[in-house]
């Protein structure tokens, strides 16, 4: 329902993966990404990475992503009930695309990511900046962009994990 194959939800994966790139680093060794559905953006990720390792609640869209990218490692579950939660430093790499506004906890959410990565990235669809601007912004550290296809505008944020600090 999404559009995942649009020239909208391209340009966006691309955008997401070039501010990683040059904010974030191209050498990536194990790289984690939450609310991954189908492994749409999975693919753009795992050029960036070693190891990509995808997380999403949806068996349905887990499935989906293993055939899409046999090479990765793709879970169902919620972050917080992974076994390796309490992992400091973990992954090279989180990133929570369009998914920030689904979370119950968006600070729990974004405390587990930045205890988990050495680098983290979240991206949202700029109107909802309200909604999620302010838990944020409250990263250590935490840098912003914005990027945009035609009339559509999303806001990057990124900062150094715990462990990196």
């Amino acid at each position: 329902p999404w559009h995942m194959a649009s020239q909208q939800e391209q340009t966006r994966f691309v955008e997401a993966c070039a501010i990683i790139e040059r904010e974030l680093g191209n050498e990536i060794g194990h790289q984690l990404e939450i609310g991954c559905g189908e492994g749409h953006q999975t693919v753009h990720l795992a050029d960036l990475a070693d190891r990509s390792t995808g997380l999403d609640v949806s068996e349905t869209a887990i499935e989906r992503a293993r055939q899409r990218l046999p090479e990765a490692e793709f879970l169902v579950g919620d972050l917080l009930a992974q076994p390796w939660i309490g992992e400091r430093g973990r992954f090279d790499l989180i990133t929570a695309c369009e998914v920030i506004y689904y979370m119950s906890d968006m600070p729990g959410f974004l405390r587990a990511m930045d205890h988990l990565g050495k680098s983290c990235l979240v991206t949202y669809f700029a109107p909802a900046a309200r909604k999620v601007e302010a838990h944020v912004m409250a990263m250590p550290e935490v840098k912003t962009g914005r990027y945009s296809y035609g009339e559509v505008e999303w806001v990057a944020a990124w900062w150094p994990g715990a462990a990196a600090r």
